[in-house]
């Protein structure tokens, strides 16, 4: 697989591979040790489970990756999780932090490249999903006026010839 600059630079910083960068970056915003792991490393899938806990226990407890995992300052507080209709209980995103990770992603990817494009339509469909929630906010309201006299109200009338 093929990473940016940024992380090579970034994984060379700490001497570490990139797939551990990735890793640390998951731990950081709130995956578990174990799906960071199966994210990061997935050409390990082939692997078995044994081979795989021993891979992933070897990474964590090498000297330095608890510091790497301080240092990159992404280390993010257990938010509490909303079940959802499906039983999963991750955490729910919001529109706003789904739209700011794909500006992000958006920046980083180069220009003209199909990726971008990819990404810059997705952001175009968040935006119109957003716009017809709050189409769908909105209540109708339906207004009715009343006379000053029971005399000349169209209801008393109806009423009145039997309808």
């Amino acid at each position: 697989m093929e990473y940016s600059a940024r992380l090579r630079k970034e994984a060379g910083r700490y001497n570490v591979p990139v797939q551990t960068i990735i890793m640390v970056d998951l731990m950081g915003i709130g995956y578990t040790e174990n799906e960071a792991y199966s994210i990061a490393y997935s050409e390990n899938a082939r692997l078995s489970k044994q081979q795989n806990i021993s891979i992933r226990e070897n990474i964590t407890q090498a000297v330095g990756f608890s510091d790497i995992l301080k240092d990159r300052g992404r280390v993010v507080k257990a938010k509490p999780s909303t079940e959802t209709h499906m039983g999963d209980t991750t955490p729910q995103m919001s529109k706003d932090e789904v739209a700011a990770q794909l500006k992000v992603q958006i920046d980083m990817l180069p220009d003209g490249s199909k990726e971008k494009a990819d990404v810059l339509m997705k952001y175009a469909d968040l935006f119109a999903m957003k716009k017809e929630e709050k189409k769908g906010d909105e209540e109708e309201v339906i207004k009715v006026w009343m006379p000053l006299t029971c005399d000349l109200c169209p209801y008393k009338k109806s009423y009145a010839a039997g309808e």
